[in-house]
């Protein structure tokens, strides 16, 4: 480009063209020798060129805020490093508890491998971020350590849904997924382990740097509980649980509304609907069309006639709308 514009005529417009293409060429402060090379007979006899070029070659002042920022820059780079270095003292010092699954020692990699880490190199995936911080040894200790997480005491599943246990749960969805990584099988794992999983999963958003995973991670644990016909205790443990506590959103509702839904399924959601009457309308919305579009609507008749009437004389309070709709669907039940 810096050719063809010296072939152009040398005036005002084409001298602006030319200083910026020559700017733009600039790295670290200094203009590259084959641009040097091919400015060199432009600027031959003309001062203001030749000042131009002067001018561009002197080493830049930095301002105070770029002092202070790459200050700043190389002191995190520090911290991190620091840091890093910090957790491998750890995990050296006790490297026998983070490969019996200790899930003190086996947190910190979980963490990494399953969400990410500061001064990571964002190209690198799954066990290659483990890897970057721990180094190699530590990366095959911690992978040990998380297989035996799976076949070590933990929680029952339905305390996954009303306590928080964190770091256990890092913990096992990291061994789950370096069997996925390692095309390992799941089938040799107790029930337990399954349904925990299962209920981690709805809970919480593990692999937000791998979507592709955690949607086969997903459907491995959704395949290994309906082989082992868990959905119904998965449904009572899971979903009924969250119904009982009060909980305002359900969590893993899509087991009882979209996965293979049985007769048992829809007998659930009437029984639900039936106990709970004053769940939001979304929710009951949900688990009424779930009955809809499975040709169970007729199960809810009892329900939708209660409703239809403790609904009020209709008024500025009522929404024609939602009126409408629970009318509509009690004629259609009574078909």
């Amino acid at each position: 480009m810096l050719e063809h514009i010296q072939n152009k005529v040398k005036n005002e417009h084409n001298i602006k063209i030319w200083k910026t293409l020559v700017f733009m060429s600039i790295i670290h402060n200094s203009i590259p020798i084959i641009v040097q090379e091919t400015i060199k007979p432009y600027i031959e006899d003309d001062i203001d060129l030749s000042d131009f070029i002067q001018i561009q070659s002197r080493p830049r002042v930095k301002e105070d805020w770029e002092i202070k920022q790459e200050v700043r820059a190389s002191e995190r780079k520090l911290s991190t490093k620091l840091y890093h270095q910090s957790i491998r003292d750890k995990l050296e010092t006790n490297i026998s508890k983070l490969e019996v699954g200790d899930i003190e020692y086996c947190y910190q990699p979980a963490r990494i491998l399953l969400t990410g880490f500061s001064n990571v190199p964002s190209n690198l995936r799954h066990l290659e971020k483990l890897d970057y911080i721990l180094t190699e040894k530590l990366c095959a200790s911690a992978i040990i350590g998380f297989e035996n997480s799976l076949t070590n005491n933990i929680p029952t599943p339905s305390d996954f849904v009303v306590n928080e246990h964190a770091q256990i749960e890092a913990v096992l969805i990291a061994g789950i997924y370096c069997r996925l990584l390692n095309n390992k099988p799941i089938d040799d794992l107790n029930d337990n382990i399954i349904l925990s999983i299962a209920i981690i999963i709805e809970f919480n958003d593990f692999l937000c740097f791998d979507y592709d995973y955690k949607i086969r991670l997903s459907e491995k644990i959704k395949n290994e509980v309906i082989s082992r016909n868990l959905k119904d205790k998965l449904i009572e443990t899971l979903v009924v649980t969250q119904f009982e506590r009060g909980y305002n959103q359900i969590y893993g509702l899509r087991w009882l509304t979209h996965t293979g839904v049985t007769d048992k399924d829809t007998d659930k959601i009437v029984e639900l609907l039936e106990k709970y009457n004053k769940l939001n309308q979304d929710l009951q919305k949900n688990l009424i069309m779930t009955l809809v579009h499975n040709e169970s609507i007729y199960k809810l008749e009892k329900y939708l006639r209660l409703k239809i009437l403790s609904i009020e004389k209709l008024n500025e309070h009522n929404n024609v709308e939602i009126v409408s709709f629970w009318f509509a669907l009690y004629i259609v039940s009574s078909k």
